[in-house]
């Protein structure tokens, strides 16, 4: 039985980034108005054969702090790791970067890829403004084969009283593709996009997504979530 939920554990928590495994390939801390702090729990496997004492660990990213619960992790053990993230200063739009953690003595535990959007915190204009309407911001691709493709509709409706101009689509990873749709959509048109699933080289639980940059003044960045699980 042990073993069972030791090969269950490994099934899960398949990203390895010595010494630990993580359930998702990325830390998503999502998006906040450029000024505000972001944060994210994420639950970290320790397999390096020994007891980690997390005690005092830091990370030299400009505005990243973190901690661990527990701070000693046995071998074969859980730790929880809040990311705190001070946005002051930074750069609007999406950022995906390599972020690196020490222990007490400045040795580098592991290195792990940490993702947010950043956007200006809108003015509200008095009068006709924009907004962006989805069909669905979640989509399940559920069980597919792998090297396959499957694909949906999503339909983009201009619900505000004024033009609409969708200035970016942007996703964080390869395997989702999209057919663009016209940029500028006046008050009531309505568009699909069709985002494609490409299942190559991929394997297990896929959990990505796809960021819509706008100029609607009160949610600016919508964001759509696809899931996978590709055998």
């Amino acid at each position: 039985m042990a073993n069972e939920a030791g090969q269950k554990v490994f099934k899960e928590y398949r990203n390895s980034y010595f010494p630990f495994r993580t359930k998702t390939e990325v830390l998503n801390l999502k998006s906040a108005f450029l000024g505000d702090s972001l944060k994210g729990s994420f639950s970290l496997y320790n397999f390096g054969g020994r007891e980690l004492n997390l005690a005092g660990a830091f990370t030299t990213q400009s505005g990243v702090n973190v901690n661990f619960k527990p701070e000693k992790v046995k071998h074969n053990a859980f730790t929880r790791l809040t990311v705190n993230l001070d946005t002051q200063g930074a750069a609007p739009g999406f950022t995906r970067e390599n972020f690196s953690v020490f222990d007490a003595d400045s040795s580098l535990l592991f290195t792990i890829p940490l993702q947010y959007t950043l956007e200006k915190r809108p003015i509200l204009p008095a009068g006709a403004v924009p907004h962006l309407t989805l069909s669905k911001l979640m989509h399940d691709f559920k069980v597919m084969k792998k090297g396959t493709r499957q694909q949906v509709n999503i339909r983009l409706t201009n619900t505000g009283n004024a033009r609409l101009q969708i200035e970016k689509l942007e996703s964080n990873c390869n395997c989702l593709q999209y057919k663009m749709v016209p940029k500028s959509l006046k008050a009531g048109q309505s568009v699909v996009l069709t985002v494609t699933f490409n299942a190559t080289n991929r394997m297990g639980y896929e959990r990505k997504t796809l960021a819509l940059f706008t100029n609607d003044p009160k949610q600016p960045t919508k964001v759509i979530t696809f899931e996978a699980h590709v055998k």
